[in-house]
């Protein structure tokens, strides 16, 4: 789940408008099956949708072999800067 939520948090902080920070609002996770010990693991995150406040991201988990471990999907709320002014 931190990979998942740590991917999540970096794809948001890549779409956001200037002087913004973003925060987890919401977090599901399926978990799948289990990566082994010592196993390496790829994470790939998605913004499904771009809102004034919100994004909703979808991060995939595989192992080694390519099999699903976890599927997470996450609310990021747009946190503007006081000093940011509105388009």
């Amino acid at each position: 789940m931190a990979l998942a939520d740590t991917m999540g948090a970096i794809c948001a902080f890549l779409n956001l408008p200037p002087n913004s920070r973003t925060s987890t609002i919401e977090s599901k996770t399926n978990l799948i099956r289990p990566g082994k010990l010592g196993e390496t693991l790829t994470a790939r995150s998605k913004l499904l949708n771009k809102g004034r406040t919100l994004m909703l991201l979808y991060t995939e988990i595989q192992d080694s072999q390519e099999k699903l471990v976890a599927v997470v999907i996450q609310n990021q709320i747009v946190i503007k800067s006081p000093q940011a002014k509105d388009a």
